[in-house]
């Protein structure tokens, strides 16, 4: 049995929060771009990343929790994805327009999604739920389901649980 202790855990989840924050803003100016990049000489100022939505959703992740606890639903992360994500680019957009005819979760994520189904948009969310129970693969994947059905279909659910329990 693996144990951590509170600064062995904070420190892990520092270096987690650092590493994807790092990750996002080295790839953010190319998002979307299928070729072989070279990112070569790529700066940004000491201490100023770029801004990073996946990032901006695990905090929202985190301020539901803090308002409702620890048995939160999809429809909770539904609800505030909603109405305090001001941006709707691809599956996010999808997500928003589903929800405003009325059509939730699970149905939200796949109702008229076909291009962003299975796309990598909600497994590059799975960090804030392996943070939130380390050492707890279930239960990070069972949080993770919960989020990834907003805006994807199941292979992309089914990715993001795996990423969740393999990162808990």
């Amino acid at each position: 049995m693996i144990h951590l202790n509170r600064t062995e855990l904070r420190d892990k989840i520092y270096a987690c929060w650092l590493g994807k924050n790092i990750g996002g803003t080295i790839g953010e100016p190319f998002e979307g771009r299928r070729e072989i990049l070279d990112v070569t000489g790529f700066t940004t100022r000491p201490g100023e990343p770029l801004p990073n939505d996946d990032l901006d959703l695990q905090i929202l992740w985190l301020e539901v929790l803090e308002e409702k606890g620890v048995h939160i639903t999809a429809r909770d992360l539904a609800d505030a994805f909603y109405h305090k994500v001001p941006y709707g680019p691809g599956e996010y957009g999808y997500f928003k327009k589903n929800y405003g005819r009325g059509i939730y979760p699970p149905l939200s994520g796949t109702y008229n999604n076909r291009y962003y189904e299975n796309g990598m948009g909600c497994p590059i969310r799975s960090e804030i739920w392996a943070c939130l129970a380390p050492l707890n693969p279930e239960e990070a994947a069972e949080f993770s389901f919960r989020d990834g059905i907003l805006d994807h279909g199941m292979e992309s659910v089914y990715a993001e649980m795996f990423l969740a329990a393999l990162e808990a």
